[in-house]
């Protein structure tokens, strides 16, 4: 093991070598998990079983995609925030159809929270470091689901007007209607957008 592994009790080291080995195998069971094992910075190779053991989301990452393996981002020694908002607007033009969107969306956030863990366990970046990049990634990928969606809606249903003929966003749009016909307000995080944003957003 690394020596993060300095911080696993005594104790617990058999049980943690053996979570760590369990997950190796799962990555070597195909070629592209062997090959990019192979391939990987010796860092990664140093602190993979520390890591794998205290994170079981990032072994099934690693698993799913082993290109995370040897992504440059994962040990770059330049600590900062990946430009996130334009990797997410690259993406909206990349990816016009709903279901490509998706599913870019779902890799990316599974790429990016499995490096961003993975730099954390391994000490290779400070806790401002990692903060930084999480909510930096939470706000790129939430607006980049909205605007995704909201032009999604748009081409569906049209843009949404004032009874003056004034742009509205469609939460503006179904509270003028509810409070038109006298009905409470919409809450604004439930309705169609909203859902829209959730299905957007999936769980990895």
């Amino acid at each position: 093991m690394s020596p993060s592994s300095s911080r696993v009790p005594a104790t617990l080291a058999p049980e943690v070598a053996a979570v760590a080995q369990r997950h190796r195998e799962r990555l070597r069971e195909t070629s592209a998990g062997r090959e990019a094992l192979a391939a990987a910075d010796p860092r990664v190779r140093a602190t993979i079983d520390y890591v794998f053991a205290c994170s079981d989301f990032v072994a099934e990452a690693c698993t799913r995609e082993p290109g995370l393996l040897d992504d440059p981002a994962l040990t770059a020694t330049d600590s900062g925030v990946p430009a996130y908002a334009a990797q997410a607007q690259a993406a909206l033009v990349a990816h016009p159809e709903e279901a490509d969107f998706i599913s870019w969306l779902r890799r990316w956030r599974r790429r990016e929270f499995a490096r961003i863990a993975w730099r954390d366990l391994a000490g290779w970046a400070a806790l401002e470091e990692t903060l930084a990049c999480l909510s930096s990634f939470a706000d790129a990928a939430i607006c980049a689901a909205q605007r995704f969606a909201l032009a999604e809606l748009t081409r569906r249903f049209g843009e949404p007007r004032s009874e003056s003929g004034a742009p509205q966003s469609f939460v503006e749009a179904a509270d003028s209607t509810q409070k038109k016909f006298g009905s409470r307000p919409v809450d604004p995080t439930q309705g169609q957008p909203a859902r829209r944003l959730c299905e957007l957003f999936p769980n990895p």
